[in-house]
């Protein structure tokens, strides 16, 4: 059900989240392991400009658009596949970037973590694609069995080379739960460069996706492509997550949960609930990052563990309040 009614109260919320957001990253640039004030700033400017500029700002920003893109790509992903559960995982995309990770971090290859892993991912996700092919068309279902089937193999091949490169383990694991530490400026222009722009280009696709969520045949009937439509959502929900994973690791939960949280609270209305969403989870995933790296300083936890905590038990309120 619709709990936005027109457009003035959808405007008036995500005024309301963006302002909440921009506390957030405040809150987030002032607090760390790093004891920051005006005196800091004004007995030491270059420390000060550099943990503020070169480490917090780059790390909190990069974990807004992370947040972004995954919990939209949660909220089409469930809508197209037509499964409430569909998460930005689920095509196998975390299983690819993890593999191009962990090949990278054993072979210290000269192309870059995060390079590799995204182009693993996007390979995994076109091999997923096409493995279930059923004819010329692509079966909702078979796409998610077929991701499934792939990540379990995959992950099986990650857990057999940590198992042979022991010396690298620690690397390897620390990346699969997710982390923001070695955040910099790129992997900010280069995630804010694809996952902004796509998030724009989807909300543009609110009433279409309202039609298949409702019903397929009846979006058909009403001249909605369902099967151009989801393969525009899957491309470019792809590419989003892709990006994502390789500049974060894998973060579980939020494609998951914000797009619930967001639909339960403010309705479904694909129109407001991709753009809600997003803010959310940025939101959501700041403040995350925040927690796992001041709650037991000086030491940081993977943020992965983090969202696990919060987004497990939520998910299973969930389960439980809708049988």
């Amino acid at each position: 059900m619709n709990k936005i009614k027109n457009k003035k109260t959808f405007i008036g919320l995500t005024i309301i989240l963006t302002l909440i957001l921009l506390v957030i990253i405040v809150i987030s640039i002032n607090m760390g392991s790093a004891k920051l004030n005006l005196y800091t700033k004004g007995s030491d400017p270059f420390v000060y400009n550099a943990i503020i500029y070169n480490i917090r700002l780059p790390r909190i920003l990069l974990a807004g658009i992370v947040g972004m893109g995954l919990s939209v790509c949660g909220a089409i992903y469930q809508c197209i596949l037509k499964n409430k559960m569909a998460d930005p995982y689920i095509l196998g995309v975390s299983s690819g970037a993890a593999l191009g990770a962990t090949i990278a971090i054993i072979t210290k290859s000269f192309i870059s973590i995060k390079l590799l892993a995204f182009l693993t991912a996007i390979l995994i996700t076109v091999l997923v694609y096409i493995i279930s092919k059923k004819g010329m068309k692509k079966n909702s279902t078979s796409l998610i069995l077929t991701g499934i089937n792939i990540n379990y193999f995959l992950t099986a091949i990650i857990s057999l080379l940590m198992i042979l490169n022991k010396d690298q383990m620690d690397k390897i694991i620390f990346w699969t739960m997710g982390s923001f530490a070695s955040s910099t400026w790129i992997n900010v222009i280069w995630s804010a460069i694809i996952v902004i722009p796509s998030t724009i280009i989807v909300s543009f696709f609110g009433k279409q996706l309202n039609a298949i969520n409702l019903d397929e045949k009846t979006a058909k009937s009403v001249g909605v492509d369902v099967e151009l439509i989801r393969k525009i959502m899957i491309a470019i929900c792809c590419l989003i997550t892709a990006m994502c994973v390789s500049s974060s690791g894998i973060i579980g939960f939020i494609g998951l949960m914000i797009p619930h949280f967001v639909r339960l609270v403010l309705g479904g209305d694909y129109r407001y609930l991709i753009t809600l969403s997003g803010i959310t989870g940025a939101i959501f995933l700041i403040a995350s990052d925040l927690i796992a790296r001041t709650i037991i300083t000086p030491t940081e936890i993977p943020i992965g563990i983090i969202t696990a905590i919060i987004g497990a038990p939520y998910l299973i309120y969930l389960i439980a309040r809708k049988r």
